[in-house]
């Protein structure tokens, strides 16, 4: 028998969590993409670990993209973003 935090955990992970796959396809770019942006400051922060995997609320991502995408070119910077 499931306890009802396995079934809550369930019913969320694959709707409201996603991993770097599912970002960089959400994102539409490539993973190496995907995680330079996960390794910006104003990246949300992941929300949960599950198989030594890292996962991001959807909707926090879908926030920063809406927020900070495209990138703006900031010459002062090394990286260029």
């Amino acid at each position: 028998m499931m306890s009802a935090s396995t079934v809550s955990l369930a019913a969320v992970v694959p709707l409201d969590l996603v991993d770097v796959p599912a970002i960089a396809e959400m994102l539409k770019v490539g993973r190496r993409t995907a995680w330079r942006y996960i390794e910006r400051d104003d990246f949300p922060p992941p929300e949960a670990e599950m198989n030594r995997k890292r996962l991001w609320k959807r909707s926090a991502v879908e926030r920063w993209a809406n927020r900070s995408l495209p990138l703006k070119f900031d010459p002062r910077s090394k990286g260029g973003t």
